[in-house]
Protein backbone atom coordinates (compact mmCIF):
# COMPACT_ATOMS: atom_id res chain seq x y z
CA UNK A 1 0.00 0.00 0.00
CA UNK A 2 2.94 2.32 0.64
CA UNK A 3 3.98 2.26 -3.04
CA UNK A 4 0.44 2.96 -4.22
CA UNK A 5 0.03 5.90 -1.84
CA UNK A 6 3.42 7.33 -2.76
CA UNK A 7 3.06 7.21 -6.56
CA UNK A 8 -0.53 6.29 -7.55
CA UNK A 9 -0.20 7.10 -11.27
CA UNK A 10 2.74 4.78 -11.88
CA UNK A 11 1.79 2.02 -9.45
CA UNK A 12 1.77 -1.34 -11.29
CA UNK A 13 2.83 0.24 -14.59
CA UNK A 14 4.85 -2.31 -16.57
CA UNK A 15 8.18 -1.75 -18.19
CA UNK A 16 10.34 -4.17 -20.15
CA UNK A 17 14.12 -4.08 -20.30
CA UNK A 18 16.75 -6.29 -21.95
CA UNK A 19 20.29 -7.14 -20.96
CA UNK A 20 21.80 -8.13 -24.29
CA UNK A 21 25.14 -9.28 -22.88
CA UNK A 22 23.55 -11.91 -20.59
CA UNK A 23 20.44 -12.42 -22.78
CA UNK A 24 18.03 -11.54 -19.96
CA UNK A 25 14.60 -9.94 -20.00
CA UNK A 26 13.40 -7.76 -17.12
CA UNK A 27 9.66 -7.19 -16.66
CA UNK A 28 9.14 -4.52 -14.03
CA UNK A 29 5.79 -3.86 -12.37
CA UNK A 30 6.49 -0.70 -10.40
CA UNK A 31 5.58 -1.03 -6.76
CA UNK A 32 5.20 -4.83 -6.89
CA UNK A 33 7.73 -7.14 -8.59
CA UNK A 34 10.70 -7.38 -10.95
CA UNK A 35 10.66 -10.57 -13.03
CA UNK A 36 13.99 -11.66 -14.54
CA UNK A 37 13.56 -14.11 -17.41
CA UNK A 38 16.61 -16.22 -18.35
CA UNK A 39 16.00 -15.62 -22.06
CA UNK A 40 14.86 -12.87 -24.41
CA UNK A 41 11.07 -12.58 -24.66
CA UNK A 42 9.15 -10.34 -27.04
CA UNK A 43 7.10 -7.46 -25.63
CA UNK A 44 3.89 -8.82 -27.16
CA UNK A 45 4.33 -11.95 -25.02
CA UNK A 46 5.16 -10.09 -21.81
CA UNK A 47 2.35 -7.56 -22.13
CA UNK A 48 -0.25 -10.29 -21.76
CA UNK A 49 -1.03 -11.33 -18.18
CA UNK A 50 -0.24 -14.83 -16.99
CA UNK A 51 -3.24 -17.06 -16.51
CA UNK A 52 -2.97 -18.08 -12.86
CA UNK A 53 -6.60 -19.11 -12.47
CA UNK A 54 -9.19 -21.41 -14.04
CA UNK A 55 -12.91 -21.02 -14.62
CA UNK A 56 -15.39 -22.49 -12.18
CA UNK A 57 -16.29 -25.20 -14.73
CA UNK A 58 -12.60 -26.29 -14.86
CA UNK A 59 -12.28 -25.72 -18.61
CA UNK A 60 -8.84 -24.52 -19.61
CA UNK A 61 -9.41 -22.88 -22.95
CA UNK A 62 -7.59 -19.66 -23.79
CA UNK A 63 -10.74 -18.01 -25.14
CA UNK A 64 -12.75 -18.75 -22.00
CA UNK A 65 -12.40 -15.11 -20.87
CA UNK A 66 -12.69 -11.82 -22.74
CA UNK A 67 -9.06 -10.84 -22.24
CA UNK A 68 -5.91 -12.29 -23.72
CA UNK A 69 -3.66 -14.28 -21.39
CA UNK A 70 -0.53 -16.38 -21.65
CA UNK A 71 0.15 -19.70 -20.00
CA UNK A 72 2.41 -19.97 -16.96
CA UNK A 73 5.83 -21.47 -17.73
CA UNK A 74 6.00 -25.04 -16.46
CA UNK A 75 9.71 -25.47 -17.12
CA UNK A 76 11.88 -24.39 -14.20
CA UNK A 77 14.55 -23.24 -16.65
CA UNK A 78 12.17 -20.76 -18.31
CA UNK A 79 10.43 -19.45 -15.21
CA UNK A 80 11.36 -15.94 -14.12
CA UNK A 81 13.35 -15.16 -11.01
CA UNK A 82 11.21 -12.91 -8.84
CA UNK A 83 12.31 -9.89 -6.84
CA UNK A 84 9.45 -8.56 -4.67
CA UNK A 85 9.11 -5.02 -3.34
CA UNK A 86 10.67 -4.58 0.08
CA UNK A 87 10.69 -0.82 0.55
CA UNK A 88 9.91 2.36 -1.36
CA UNK A 89 11.00 5.95 -0.77
CA UNK A 90 10.99 9.32 -2.45
CA UNK A 91 14.01 11.53 -3.06
CA UNK A 92 12.65 14.79 -4.38
CA UNK A 93 10.75 13.95 -7.57
CA UNK A 94 12.26 10.47 -7.97
CA UNK A 95 10.62 7.38 -6.45
CA UNK A 96 12.95 4.46 -5.67
CA UNK A 97 11.88 0.94 -4.86
CA UNK A 98 14.03 -1.79 -3.38
CA UNK A 99 13.18 -5.31 -4.56
CA UNK A 100 14.65 -8.42 -2.92
CA UNK A 101 15.14 -11.95 -4.23
CA UNK A 102 12.12 -14.08 -3.35
CA UNK A 103 13.63 -17.54 -2.83
CA UNK A 104 17.11 -18.95 -3.01
CA UNK A 105 16.01 -22.60 -2.90
CA UNK A 106 15.08 -22.55 -6.60
CA UNK A 107 18.62 -21.45 -7.48
CA UNK A 108 20.04 -24.88 -6.64
CA UNK A 109 17.32 -26.59 -8.67
CA UNK A 110 18.06 -24.31 -11.64
CA UNK A 111 21.77 -25.05 -11.36
CA UNK A 112 21.19 -28.82 -11.38
CA UNK A 113 18.32 -29.13 -13.86
CA UNK A 114 19.17 -26.31 -16.27
CA UNK A 115 22.91 -27.12 -16.47
CA UNK A 116 23.96 -23.54 -15.77
CA UNK A 117 23.95 -21.14 -12.90
CA UNK A 118 20.81 -19.06 -12.54
CA UNK A 119 20.90 -15.55 -13.97
CA UNK A 120 21.88 -12.80 -11.54
CA UNK A 121 23.06 -15.32 -8.95
CA UNK A 122 25.26 -12.64 -7.36
CA UNK A 123 22.40 -10.09 -7.13
CA UNK A 124 20.33 -10.00 -3.92
CA UNK A 125 18.53 -6.71 -4.48
CA UNK A 126 17.33 -4.58 -7.39
CA UNK A 127 16.77 -0.84 -6.92
CA UNK A 128 14.46 0.74 -9.46
CA UNK A 129 14.24 4.53 -9.68
CA UNK A 130 11.37 6.08 -11.58
CA UNK A 131 10.32 9.55 -12.58
CA UNK A 132 6.66 10.49 -12.22
CA UNK A 133 4.52 9.87 -15.27
CA UNK A 134 3.40 12.89 -17.23
CA UNK A 135 -0.20 14.01 -16.99
CA UNK A 136 -0.72 12.63 -20.51
CA UNK A 137 0.30 9.05 -19.59
CA UNK A 138 -2.94 7.62 -21.01
CA UNK A 139 -2.17 8.78 -24.57
CA UNK A 140 -0.20 6.64 -27.05
CA UNK A 141 2.61 5.64 -26.88
CA UNK A 142 2.09 4.35 -23.36
CA UNK A 143 5.27 2.39 -22.91
CA UNK A 144 7.95 3.13 -20.38
CA UNK A 145 11.67 2.85 -21.08
CA UNK A 146 14.12 1.20 -18.73
CA UNK A 147 17.90 1.39 -18.50
CA UNK A 148 20.32 -0.79 -16.56
CA UNK A 149 22.78 1.34 -14.62
CA UNK A 150 25.07 -1.42 -13.33
CA UNK A 151 25.56 -3.26 -10.08
CA UNK A 152 27.49 -2.62 -6.88
CA UNK A 153 27.85 -5.04 -3.94
CA UNK A 154 24.98 -7.33 -4.92
CA UNK A 155 22.58 -4.52 -5.85
CA UNK A 156 21.49 -3.95 -9.44
CA UNK A 157 20.39 -0.39 -10.29
CA UNK A 158 17.74 0.39 -12.92
CA UNK A 159 15.96 3.56 -14.07
CA UNK A 160 12.41 3.65 -15.46
CA UNK A 161 11.16 6.73 -17.30
CA UNK A 162 8.86 7.72 -20.11
CA UNK A 163 10.30 7.06 -23.52
CA UNK A 164 11.61 9.99 -25.46
CA UNK A 165 11.36 10.40 -29.16
CA UNK A 166 12.99 7.53 -31.05
CA UNK A 167 13.93 5.49 -27.96
CA UNK A 168 13.01 1.92 -27.17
Amino acid sequence: MKAMKMEPMSFLQRSICYDQSQKLTFAISLGYVVEVYPNVLLPRDLERSQRTYIAYNRMSQRNEFDFDTRDVQKSLCKKPILFFLKDVWKDGNITTGSYTHSSARDDLKRKVFCFRSPPLSDIDEIQVSSSPLSKRWHLAPRRLCTALKGSIDGTLFMVVRQCGRGTF
